[in-house]
């Protein structure tokens, strides 16, 4: 995944998280540390459908 995909998919989980009740501020700490343990080329775990 480049970097530009990978941003929009950043994005897309961090409005997701938004709309299901999570505050901005809590759901980036939460995926900024997900991503920190899995890495980036993890397509599977960054994609959103």
């Amino acid at each position: 995944m480049d970097g530009q995909d990978f941003e929009l998919e950043k994005a897309r989980l961090l409005s997701l998280a938004q709309d299901l009740g999570f505050d901005e501020q809590s759901a980036k700490k939460s995926l900024d540390r997900l991503i920190s343990l899995y890495g980036r080329g993890n397509r599977s775990l960054w994609s959103f459908e």
